[in-house]
């Protein structure tokens, strides 16, 4: 019973800490590091050819 008394706290205090630590990243920043490598491109045109056969 105790473990649901706690819960709610856990979820307040560990969350809001972690979401405060953690940088905001923004992902479009990576794209261009991931065209530069042709096996990537590769891969991501085999990708969406399967899928768009």
């Amino acid at each position: 019973m105790n473990q649901l008394a706690y819960l709610p706290f856990a979820v307040l205090f560990f969350f809001s800490t972690l979401a405060r630590a953690m940088p905001r990243i923004n992902p479009l920043r990576h794209l261009q590091r991931f065209f530069l490598q042709p096996r990537m491109r590769l891969a991501w045109g085999l990708t969406i050819g399967r899928s768009a056969w």
